[in-house]
């Protein structure tokens, strides 16, 4: 039964630029779950990794297709069912799968910095998203990515030594050849995520209730420098 379904992304971190992000999903009761999110990568992201891989070849055809992302990602965060579709140019569908109150955490760092969590409290359920500065380290120092100087741009944020503005200006530098107006576009990227529940939610933590409906709203920059943790919860 799908936790979430009919996710689009259009910005992913590491720089995908060039458009807002809206992802909408649907939360259904279960005793587990099955997360979809279909990502679309900006034609601006895919024209500056084109570049990228022209001037070190053993990059990606995109960072999905990483397989050392994949398998970090699944190690830090416990989910086991994971699976990875092409649907056409900049376009994948990625699948995972994970059962209720399971916490799917940051192993690397050895800390328990969980990522999502879904727990039940007698009647109450509660779904919780929270990403750190460590857990996001982590995703990245665990891949082949995190290797390459041609990312440091992207992967410049997390070192806490640049402001939100510093890291905007810099985002914007190295994408103003692919758009001409790139600091504003980096500047509007926000992640948007509208959640339908099956009644009405109690409480929500860092966003807010319109009926069924929990809305969160975040910065992509704010999102790739994590100057606190990102979280996000919701109590039905």
């Amino acid at each position: 039964m799908n936790i979430f379904k009919n996710f689009t992304m259009g910005v992913l971190a590491l720089g995908m630029l060039g458009c807002s992000t809206v992802l909408t999903g649907t939360m259904k009761d279960s005793d587990g779950g099955n997360l979809t999110l279909d990502v679309n990568l900006s034609p601006a992201f895919m024209a500056y990794w084109a570049d990228l891989r022209t001037a070190d070849p053993t990059l990606p055809a995109s960072p999905l297709s990483e397989p050392a992302l994949r398998q970090s990602f699944s190690k830090i965060s416990g989910i086991k069912t994971w699976s990875l579709e092409s649907l056409k140019a900049g376009q994948f569908r990625l699948k995972f799968s994970f059962d209720q109150g399971q916490q799917i955490s940051d192993q690397i760092s050895g800390k328990e910095v969980p990522l999502l969590s879904w727990t039940t409290s007698g009647t109450e359920k509660k779904l919780t998203f929270r990403l750190s500065q460590t857990a996001l380290q982590s995703l990245i120092q665990t891949t082949g990515l995190a290797d390459s100087s041609s990312l440091e741009v992207f992967l410049a944020g997390g070192e806490g030594e640049l402001t939100k503005d510093e890291y905007t200006e810099l985002l914007s530098y190295f994408l103003e050849s692919y758009d001409p107006r790139a600091k504003a576009t980096v500047a509007a990227s926000f992640i948007e995520v509208n959640l339908e529940f099956p009644r009405n939610p109690t409480k929500v933590v860092g966003g807010k209730i319109q009926g069924r409906v929990a809305n969160f709203r975040a910065s992509l920059v704010d999102v790739l420098l994590l100057e606190k943790p990102l979280i996000w919860e919701v109590s039905y």
